[in-house]
């Protein structure tokens, strides 16, 4: 019987301990509608960053997919007091320096050092034990009045890096 009692108890310290991140009460935010095919947005990066960035990065896209099972691979973000404004998959494909990249992902968009950002692991994410095995892309978001007209703004993980112009795919 007390084999039994251990047991049941240890289930239910590894069930709170592998607790999903929270979803945040604004889950219905802007940045709920980055879901969707985005396109890379060549003039609006070479205004921002001139022809030298904008050379780097010739085509590209990214689409955003919602899925909040994901949730449970970020756990290490809930013990940091994060919690998810959108979560799900991401895919993204893009030209860089003239090399084909790809990369696909479960992501959560959280805070991050006063930022949005969606946080990912870019070599085979399976879930990490701590906020540093994963990656973030600092983002903003420029909602227009016609969906079609939305810009989403991605970077690397300081506010300081370029950030690449996604326009809708239409």
């Amino acid at each position: 019987m007390k084999q039994f009692i251990l047991m049941i108890g240890l289930v239910f310290a590894f069930a709170l301990s592998a607790a999903d991140l929270p979803k945040c009460e604004d889950s219905e935010s802007t940045l709920s509608h980055i879901e969707g095919k985005w396109e890379l947005a060549n003039d609006i990066i070479k205004s921002m960053h001139g022809e030298a960035i904008a050379a780097v990065f010739t085509t590209g896209e990214i689409t955003f997919t919602k899925d909040d099972a994901v949730l449970t691979l970020f756990s290490a973000l809930e013990a940091e007091g994060k919690c998810a404004h959108f979560a799900g998959m991401f895919s993204m494909k893009f030209v860089e320096d003239g090399k084909a990249e790809a990369l696909s992902s479960p992501f959560a968009i959280v805070e991050y050092k006063g930022n949005w950002a969606i946080m990912h692991e870019e070599r085979g994410f399976k879930g990490g034990d701590h906020i540093h095995d994963m990656h973030p892309f600092i983002t903003s978001f420029a909602n227009a009045i016609a969906d079609k007209n939305d810009v989403l703004f991605i970077g690397g993980d300081n506010a300081d890096e370029p950030q690449l112009a996604f326009k809708r795919a239409k």
